[in-house]
């Protein structure tokens, strides 16, 4: 590995289809629930879509928020400060504790804060200017969410906000491992958010997958994923439980095979580089990976070029998942739900009961990105 610190995983706070905190979130996943939902309001006939349930996220704001903030915040935000807000109690800690100068925010997302500017859009239109929201500048701009994740908690460290696409959430993460790495935090709040669950846009990304994979259609998914990120002796000290350890990350971009630009079969070895400086830096050799959570978007293009990498680089037994199946995809905020999802099947010991020994734990976490030119990934490993 890489020599600085060693970056831990000590708390999640998944805002999800299937389920809100971690344990709705791993029970749901272990029953197979389902948080796809038809939403008859789109301008198909029906579509499919995985929505947070509304009885369950009102319990959650009744008790973590005031509702009088709530008018300021768009749904990426009111979903990310849950997720702050579970991550935290999950890692139990106390950030009055911690050098406040030292735990920072990074977060990603695929958009800004869409749903909010297309209601004061419609707003504009039937009632006319003096309808519209003081607060629309701050609730529909991208940093929204790590801003009011900052106040809420005391946070006084990096307050960042990543957009690279649907690589956007494991981009945050690397950042947050490589700012601990190198000493610039103790801490680090980072994940993705994601809101895309409106009928305007769900709409306009139908329109889009049906161009980019034909035979298949689109499944956007809304929620957040939020972990804590801290250093291993710091953790230590406070004697925090560690989920897993981030041993590698990589990113990086193909300039020459946007799929809209070039219809031929994608061409992996632009991308085997960056997988192979993730693993690199991991110090892990591809026969010791147990597991990878797919990307899995439906689009041909990265569907083509990641089973042709997992056929490269990997021993036929290692096991693949996603998510998207259960929760769809939540563009920039997947990558850290699936990363959320790793660090419970190593807290359970899911993989140990399948004859793998607990000290060769490697999980690899893929994102491309929706054009099919960005890439991005994080190693985690069962912490020893």
């Amino acid at each position: 590995m890489v020599d600085g610190k060693r970056v831990v995983i000590t708390g999640t706070g998944p805002v999800s289809p299937v389920g809100i905190g971690c344990s709705a979130f791993w029970d749901g996943l272990l029953k197979g629930k389902s948080g796809l939902s038809i939403i008859t309001e789109s301008d198909r006939d029906f579509q499919t879509a995985g929505v947070i349930k509304k009885g369950e996220l009102e319990l959650w704001l009744k008790a973590i928020m005031k509702s009088s903030k709530l008018k300021r915040m768009g749904m990426q935000t009111i979903y990310g400060c849950i997720g702050a807000r579970l991550a935290i109690e999950d890692a139990r800690l106390n950030i009055e504790e911690c050098n406040q100068d030292r735990v920072g925010v990074i977060l990603g997302s695929f958009l800004a804060q869409p749903e909010f500017a297309i209601n004061e859009i419609d707003k504009l239109e039937n009632f006319g200017v003096r309808k519209l929201s003081a607060y629309t500048p701050i609730a529909v701009f991208f940093g929204g969410p790590v801003g009011e994740i900052s106040i809420m908690l005391g946070i006084r460290g990096a307050s960042t906000f990543v957009s690279t696409g649907t690589c956007s959430s494991l981009d945050a993460i690397g950042l947050a491992f490589r700012s601990i790495q190198i000493n610039k935090h103790d801490v680090v709040l980072s994940g993705g958010v994601e809101a895309p669950v409106n009928p305007l846009l769900l709409s306009i990304f139908a329109e889009y997958f049906s161009t980019a994979s034909k035979e298949k259609e689109c499944v956007i998914g809304e929620g957040a994923g939020l972990l804590v990120i801290e250093e291993f002796e710091h953790a230590k000290k406070r004697g925090a439980r560690a989920y897993a350890e981030i041993i590698g990350y990589s990113s990086g971009i193909d300039s020459e095979s946007w799929w809209f630009l070039n219809d031929s079969l994608p061409n992996t070895q632009k991308f085997e580089p960056i997988l192979k400086s993730c693993l690199e830096e991991a110090e892990v050799v591809q026969e010791n990976v147990v597991y990878i959570a797919l990307n899995n978007d439906g689009i041909s293009l990265n569907e083509v070029r990641e089973s042709n990498l997992i056929k490269q680089f990997f021993h036929p037994k290692t096991k693949t998942g996603s998510l998207k199946p259960l929760i769809g995809n939540l563009l920039g905020a997947s990558g850290a739900m699936e990363t959320i999802s790793i660090c419970h099947y190593f807290n359970n010991k899911t993989f140990v009961s399948e004859g793998i020994h607990e000290n060769d734990l490697n999980a690899l976490v893929f994102s491309f990105d929706l054009l099919g030119n960005r890439s991005s990934f994080i190693c985690l490993r069962g912490v020893r």
